[in-house]
């Protein structure tokens, strides 16, 4: 009896060794497998990381090239747009000059010569004036634009308010104001008639028209 017990309970302790065995050897496999599951998230990650890392960067020197390359667009835009805009400015100059002096004769102003581009100085301070039409006693300066809104008519009625400073030798002259445009915009022909300056616009091929009807009376920029 005691020789049976003493074999069961030999056998239940070889049983539980070996089952702690198995226990730590599973143990050891569970962690060798967490081990490498973390190594392996943390190359993940790692790969992740740089990824993103990569990807943000691209994506920066991207906005960065197109930031530059639409700079370079809007300056080279602005560049054209401003030869364009000065050719037909000197075009619209053209149109205007020869025409000019039969139009404001009819509006009974005498005029006996003109001019175009003319410049001067006051102070630091230059003035172009483009068409400048003129007799004994009346002047008529006609501001030129391709495209002609209120802030040019405004910046224009600034500039007529210096002309006797800059140009002495209209002193004592009436001084008349008038606005062309290819292309008029914001309503700046109307703006411009209330403050007293002629209207002129293209009608037509080589043909320039005063918009003014026969009754306005131009203000006299003293």
């Amino acid at each position: 009896m005691n020789e049976t017990h003493d074999k069961a309970i030999a056998e239940i302790w070889q049983l539980i060794r070996e089952t702690q065995a198995e226990i730590k050897e599973t143990q050891a496999e569970i962690e060798k497998l967490a081990q490498e599951s973390k190594e392996s998230s943390h190359r993940v990650d790692e790969k992740l990381a740089e990824s993103s890392r990569r990807a943000d960067a691209a994506i920066e020197n991207f906005a960065k090239e197109s930031k530059e390359s639409s700079q370079r667009t809007d300056r080279k835009i602005r560049q054209l747009a401003g030869v364009f805009d000065h050719q037909w400015g000197r075009f619209i100059e053209a149109l205007v000059r020869p025409n000019a002096l039969k139009l404001f004769q009819e509006r009974g102003i005498k005029i006996k010569y003109t001019f175009q581009r003319v410049t001067g100085q006051l102070n630091g301070h230059n003035m172009e004036l483009d068409v400048v039409l003129v007799n004994d006693s009346e002047l008529v300066i006609i501001e030129v634009k391709s495209k002609l809104g209120v802030q040019e008519v405004r910046d224009f009625l600034e500039d007529l308010t210096t002309v006797r400073a800059i140009f002495p030798q209209y002193r004592g002259y009436r001084v008349y104001g008038g606005v062309a445009g290819l292309e008029i915009v914001e309503e700046a022909d109307k703006f411009a008639y209330r403050q007293g300056l002629f209207v002129l616009e293209v009608v037509g091929r080589g043909m320039i028209a005063i918009k003014n009807d026969v009754s306005f009376q131009p203000k006299n920029f003293e």
